[in-house]
């Protein structure tokens, strides 16, 4: 599929909102909800930017992300879903991504560096599609709460060996 977004930058300087344009289809339309459903406009941000990547990044087929946010943390996810098989080319503001749907049964290694939202995010992700993940960062990232997503594995049956970094579920 072809799922794009896009940003536009609103106002100059430090602190411009940017808006993220995606254009949404529902393969089956639920209780008659119409098929297209248009361009919701959603706000631009890292954190926005980090979901995207991740939900190309574990669906097969091929994505491309305009104006990607820059910034460490998005690279920080990009090479963590990258030694999860994922290829993401592109190192401008746009990014083509060759999703992979994570089989079951896998173990991945990631090092979330200092990035809270890509190790929460890939914590409640890649064990609950049914693999194994040894998730690590670096010192000030493992000495941030993690006992949230680790109490809601815990919860659904998902063992977890600690509550904060490095975590195996």
């Amino acid at each position: 599929g072809d799922g794009s977004t896009s940003r536009q930058r609103r106002g100059g300087g430090r602190g411009a909102r940017y808006r993220a344009r995606v254009r949404v289809r529902v393969a089956q339309s639920p209780l008659g909800v119409p098929p297209d459903l248009g361009a919701p406009v959603l706000p631009g941000s890292k954190s926005h930017g980090q979901r995207a990547l991740l939900l190309a990044a574990a669906t097969a087929g091929h994505w491309t992300l305009h104006n990607v946010p820059a910034g460490d943390d998005l690279l920080v996810l990009r090479r963590a879903l990258e030694s999860c098989g994922a290829r993401i080319r592109g190192s401008d503001s746009t990014w083509g991504i060759d999703g992979v749907a994570f089989a079951p049964g896998q173990t991945f290694r990631v090092d979330a560096g200092e990035n809270g939202t890509a190790a929460r995010l890939l914590l409640m992700v890649l064990p609950l599609l049914g693999n194994a993940l040894e998730l690590d960062g670096q010192p000030g990232l493992r000495r941030r709460p993690m006992l949230a997503a680790v109490q809601a594995l815990r919860a659904l049956g998902v063992p977890c060996s600690a509550d904060l970094l490095p975590i195996r579920a």
